[in-house]
């Protein structure tokens, strides 16, 4: 496992660096585990994108991510966005269902989190997203 993020060979990332890990799919959270900090926030969405070598049955892709996860990291979030972004209406505001998520750790404002997407997204867009937003945090305080 690597212990630096490298993108166009410039390190971003350094093992241990890392305080919150906002993850779109399992495997993908188990990969930059050593990056982390003691005591990080992690968010993982419940979503498996089985690899190639899953696919043609060379490997087995594991079953116990999020209890092995849950049992050693005491900030471990599970979150299912697809299904929240889904019940907004569109299973492309997947991210903003995570930052409603990703929004419950912290003590700011909810107006702020909502002000910053709607600031991002063309106004066609911001209702969805704020629905798959509220979804995305109402999700996380009902201890899913």
């Amino acid at each position: 496992m690597s212990h630096e993020l490298l993108i166009h060979n410039y390190i971003i990332i350094k093992k241990g660096q890392v305080d919150i890990l906002f993850s779109f799919e399992q495997l993908e959270t188990m990969r930059y585990l050593d990056l982390l900090k003691d005591d990080p926030l992690i968010l993982m969405n419940n979503q498996k994108i089985l690899p190639p070598s899953v696919t043609i049955g060379n490997d087995n892709y594991p079953d116990n991510i999020p209890h092995l996860l849950k049992s050693h990291y005491s900030r471990f979030i599970l979150v299912d966005a697809l299904d929240a972004a889904t019940k907004a209406g569109n299973s492309k505001a997947l991210n903003c269902a995570f930052i409603g998520a990703l929004s419950r750790s912290f003590d700011l404002d909810q107006k702020l989190w909502e002000d910053a997407i709607s600031s991002m997204l063309p106004t066609k867009l911001v209702e969805l997203n704020l629905r798959a937003f509220e979804i995305g945090r109402t999700t996380v305080s009902n201890g899913v």
